[in-house]
């Protein structure tokens, strides 16, 4: 899984490339960065269709997280309409495809000991996502967003970053215990933290 700083940078990447500008954007990418690594072991759950020989065993992959097509949308039904908020929607979603696409999950596989998985994310919690978000972006941003609209603004960002990483899916293999029987099964894998 990527560092918060990895995410960052990649955020900052980004919104360099739509050419977005802003004194305060390193502070966002910083915080969204923070948030996220933060989150990302506790607040995701990633759920695999195992095929292979029947036992037990881990199941490990690889996480794509495509981009979401729709961020300025859901940053605008947060009330986030003004100039650059598409662009930094748009950031904030290539940043977050980039750095967490190749990220690794594991979890324990049940009725699978030896074989194939293909995963899906299958639930976020944003619940978590939204604070953590709200106090990492620094109070730094007051000067760049009306202190009434900031709780919108998090959200908005934090809703964003839910909604594209249940776009996610991956593959993998499980290793554990070898039978001759066939045997499917599903395994339910989180990320790791690397922050």
């Amino acid at each position: 899984m990527a560092s918060a700083s990895e995410i960052s940078e990649a955020i900052i990447n980004a919104a360099s490339g739509l050419g977005l500008q802003s004194p305060s954007l390193s502070s966002i990418a910083i915080g969204v960065g923070v948030a996220v690594a933060t989150w990302l072991p506790t607040g995701v759950l990633i759920t695999a269709a195992t095929a292979g020989t029947a036992g037990t065993g881990v199941c490990t992959g690889s996480l794509i997280v495509p981009t979401l097509p729709t961020a300025p949308a859901i940053f605008a039904s947060h009330g986030m309409q003004g100039q650059m908020a598409p662009a930094l929607a748009t950031a904030i979603s290539l940043g977050i495809s980039t750095s967490l696409s190749g990220s690794s999950f594991s979890g324990p596989s049940a009725g699978v000991g030896i074989g194939a998985a293909q995963a899906k994310v299958t639930a976020v919690n944003l619940a978590t996502l939204t604070p953590l978000v709200a106090s990492t972006v620094p109070a730094a941003l007051a000067s760049q967003v009306v202190t009434s609209t900031q709780g919108q603004f998090t959200a908005g960002i934090a809703a964003i970053i839910s909604a594209q990483i249940l776009l996610g899916f991956g593959f993998g293999e499980v290793k554990g215990t070898p039978s001759p029987v066939p045997a499917l099964g599903t395994a339910f894998c989180t990320l790791s933290s690397s922050l």
